[in-house]
């Protein structure tokens, strides 16, 4: 890929349905903020809770990313295209990871759209500086500085997940654990291993997912000192779509409800009302699901 292309959007200020299609030339590059109080339907599926540090919580919600705030609900930007991941980098810029070969770059309220040479953007992470990493569905890893390619490489499978491992490299995950390096190079870490979801733990990194080989069982995959470690979870099961640390806890949702796990404690169940994503914002722990949203109060949780 020699270059990408670009143009500016701004927010879209009012809610009307969540799964609304938008084409991308009815946008204006300068819309208002004009909130409209609307719930999201029970068919709206609520997912990566996100935090852009204005006091909201953030969602994907479909193609659009849409805002809680004293009660209302807000849609602030709708790209026609579903939002698999959310990133922000040291500077406040977002990474939107996005389906129809693109991804969103910049402050919230002036994204520009880089597009990709893959369909499936299915995760971004922020690096030092303005460099990012932008990964496709099948495999396809871009390293960028702003909108200009540094290297163009393929893990030869599925990526679901990235991480950055600290300021200059990052690793992926989904079929297999893959190292990016800072010179732009891939190094498989681990095979054989499908995983859905990463979080940094204390000096380690965790990751979540549905099995070792064929086998098709939970699986955790935890890495330290530069090595992993592999074993198959036996009070878990789900496809571990997101994972979130608070405090000194892994919280991990399922179909059958919120689970917590520390690292003297297995598995245990702090609810069992069905959530596919979780999130801290504001130093509280977000769960979210179809059709609704919770935050976790005195190890419960309770519907914004």
């Amino acid at each position: 890929m020699s270059s990408t292309s670009s143009h500016d959007i701004s927010p879209l200020s009012t809610l009307r349905n969540f799964d609304a299609a938008l084409d991308w030339t009815a946008m204006s590059k300068h819309l208002s903020w004009k909130p409209e109080r609307r719930n999201p339907t029970t068919k709206t599926e609520l997912e990566l809770p996100f935090d852009l540090g204005d006091g909201a919580v953030s969602f994907a919600a479909g193609g659009a990313l849409v805002q809680w705030r004293d009660g209302q609900w807000t849609r602030c930007i709708n790209t026609k295209h579903r939002i698999n991941d959310l990133q922000r980098d040291e500077e406040g810029r977002l990474l939107v990871a996005c389906n129809g070969g693109r991804a969103l770059r910049g402050h919230p309220d002036a994204l520009t759209v880089v597009k990709v040479p893959f369909e499936t953007v299915s995760a971004v992470a922020a690096l030092e500086g303005t460099r990012w990493v932008c990964a496709g569905l099948e495999g396809e890893v871009l390293l960028l500085d702003g909108e200009t390619v540094v290297a163009e490489l393929n893990t030869g499978g599925a990526i679901h997940a990235v991480l950055p491992l600290n300021a200059r490299e990052a690793l992926l995950f989904g079929d297999g654990i893959h190292l990016l390096t800072q010179k732009g190079q891939l190094k498989q870490e681990v095979p054989d291993v499908w995983l859905q979801s990463a979080v940094h733990f204390k000096e380690a990194v965790l990751a979540f997912g549905g099995g070792v080989g064929l086998t098709g069982k939970p699986t955790y995959a935890f890495r330290q000192k530069k090595k992993w470690k592999v074993t198959q979870l036996a009070d878990l099961d789900g496809e571990f779509l997101s994972v979130a640390v608070l405090g000194d806890a892994i919280y991990v949702p399922t179909g059958t409800g919120l689970f917590r796990l520390t690292e003297t404690k297995p598995a245990q169940q702090v609810s069992d009302v069905p959530c596919t994503h979780v999130g801290i914002v504001g130093g509280k722990l977000i769960a979210s699901g179809r059709g609704a949203a919770y935050v976790l109060k005195r190890r419960a949780l309770i519907p914004l």
